[in-house]
């Protein structure tokens, strides 16, 4: 299925057209375009330019809905079996849609609770479809295991050039941990989605690591190795529904750490990632600055909670200072503008304790150190295997 346009963006900060191919940030000068013949693009011009941050989001990740058919024990929304009594409608999120194009995002990337709980998902997913926007899915899969009609894993490659799925756990243990016996279901879900996936596309899986569930890595590695592309390993974040400790949260990190280059050396056919990894690539050759990598939020991209309500970052959904305003009573400009969104961004990585460090890894940002409803700045190194600071 081909988009019936392509979504572009003068950047005023870059002096260059921003463009998305298959989820990648590109830049191009307006003479390529008319040099490519390409008539069927959409062009926002923008003029105003930010300290620290680009003149709107590359990507707005949309909260369809918190209800959710598992209840992960570290999820962040204690997303569940209820509604929010004044969640978004179908209709306001295809208004929100025609907003964001007009306002120069590139990227949609949905997220819930459970995406495919939201009755008439695939109606937006088309409606963005149509209005050029490129998307990616964030899903606990198991809307793909219990289907038996392959034409809808087509179409939802047709649509999205990454699905990521969550899978926290393995077997008996992952059941305990969403509080339901769907290992098989999610497994089963990942294995049609691999086997009919593009070459071009993205198949992810993301775990969150834990104290508990680190001497299993191995097992689920095993029954994840040739069906995805990329295994993101994560840092747990001591809000919502966890019960951890930062402490517990930081043990996790160093653990799987110890075993990574085993996972890697054993199990080559996908890429794992850890928060502990260094950018692969050198500053000079990034089109926007190293560290945005790493904490985009407020500078390429916005949160939209289920309710209406736009933060920096999901992360940061329950702390009120960070709240940029609600996309019912605000235009998407005076959100991005607002001071809660300055606030966000004017905190750079110089101002922590891992500022000037020559090999930052993807720990840094402070929004690694929420415990609870609160944030704290960070003002001391956070040392670790690997960190140049550590030897």
């Amino acid at each position: 299925m081909l988009k019936n346009k392509v979504l572009c963006r003068w950047e005023p900060s870059l002096k260059k057209i921003l463009f998305s191919f298959n989820g990648s940030l590109r830049a191009i000068e307006m003479s390529d375009i008319i040099e490519s013949g390409l008539e069927n693009f959409f062009l926002v011009n923008k003029d105003k330019r930010f300290d620290n941050a680009l003149s709107a989001p590359v990507t707005v990740q949309i909260q369809t809905t918190n209800k959710c058919n598992f209840k992960c024990e570290h999820c962040y929304a204690w997303s569940g079996e209820k509604l929010h009594k004044k969640e978004i409608s179908s209709s306001e999120i295809l208004s929100l849609l025609d907003r964001l194009q007009k306002f120069g995002v590139l990227n949609i990337q949905w997220v819930g609770g459970e995406v495919f709980v939201k009755k008439g998902f695939w109606k937006l997913v088309e409606y963005a479809q149509d209005l050029g926007f490129e998307q990616s899915l964030l899903t606990n899969g198991s809307f793909f295991g219990i289907t038996s009609k392959i034409e809808i894993i087509e179409r939802a490659w047709s649509f999205f050039d990454i699905i990521q799925v969550s899978v926290d756990d393995y077997k008996s243990y992952f059941n305990s941990f969403v509080h339901k016996k769907a290992w098989d279901m999610v497994m089963n879900g990942i294995k049609k989605l691999s086997l009919y996936k593009p070459k071009d596309k993205l198949l992810t899986v993301a775990t969150i690591l834990t104290k508990d569930n680190v001497p299993r890595l191995m097992f689920l590695a095993e029954c994840l190795n040739s069906h995805i592309d990329v295994w993101r390993l994560g840092k747990e974040i001591i809000t919502g529904r966890s019960k951890s400790t930062q402490e517990n949260s930081i043990e996790a990190l160093f653990s799987s750490f110890d075993c990574l280059p085993q996972l890697r050396n054993r199990y080559i056919s996908m890429e794992i990632t850890h928060p502990f990894d260094k950018d692969p690539y050198e500053e000079s050759e990034l089109l926007l600055p190293y560290d945005w990598r790493s904490d985009n939020g407020a500078r390429t991209f916005m949160y939209i909670d289920s309710t209406g309500f736009a933060y920096p970052f999901p992360l940061l959904v329950n702390m009120k200072e960070f709240c940029g305003g609600s996309i019912f009573s605000e235009s998407l400009d005076s959100i991005w503008s607002s001071k809660e969104f300055h606030l966000y961004r004017s905190v750079t990585r110089n101002d922590t304790g891992c500022g000037g460090c020559v090999e930052p890894c993807q720990i840094w940002p402070r929004y690694h150190f929420i415990q609870g409803n609160s944030l704290e700045l960070t003002t001391k190194p956070f040392l670790h295997p690997g960190c140049p600071r550590c030897t």
